[in-house]
This record gives structure tokens, C-alpha cells and sequence, in this order.
């Protein structure tokens, strides 16, 4: 998760799936908030508590504006990175 003021929060979930997204975003998320995404089905449960806007990538959809996962795609990126930069050193 990746807040627009640039503020991310990761943790590893071992069941994934709508009911343990749901779980997270509850126990993060402001009801109400606005939630960007991709298209995957399991986040699709967001759209009970929260205005959950999506990107269809399968589509080649990247950029809706103001719908766009470019931020999270970026934390992610640099995150992996980080990992094997360290690994390899």
C-alpha cells in the first residue's frame, strides 16, 4: 500500500485472496478512502468500504487519469531491487 504523499506499508500474507485483502485494507485503510488498482479480481471485495478505481492492464491500460498504479509499480521496483542489490553484495 502507497499513500499519495508517498508513505508505503508491505507485509508478507501467505493467503491470497479477496477475504485476506479485505482483512488488510480494514485494519489500514480509512472507510471511505479512495483505493487505485489494478484489475485483479480479488480486489474487487474493495468496492464495499471504499471508492475503488481500477486499471485494466490485460486491456494494455496503464493510465486512467487520475487512475494510475505508477506509484506502487515504482515503490515495488525499487523495493525488489534493494533486495537483490543485497543479495549480490
Amino acid at each position: 500500500m502507497i499513500e499519495r504523499n508517498g508513505n508505503a506499508k508491505a507485509q508478507v500474507i501467505t493467503k491470497i485472496n479477496s477475504k485476506t485483502i479485505e482483512k488488510i485494507a480494514i485494519n489500514n485503510i480509512l472507510i471511505g478512502s479512495t483505493i487505485l488498482s489494478d484489475e485483479w479480481e480479488a480486489y474487487k471485495v474493495l468496492e464495499k468500504l471504499y471508492n475503488h478505481e481500477y486499471i485494466n492492464h490485460d486491456l494494455g491500460k496503464y493510465i486512467r487519469e487520475p487512475v494510475s498504479t505508477n506509484m506502487i509499480e515504482s515503490f515495488w521496483a525499487v523495493f525488489k531491487r534493494g533486495i537483490i542489490e543485497t543479495l549480490i553484495y
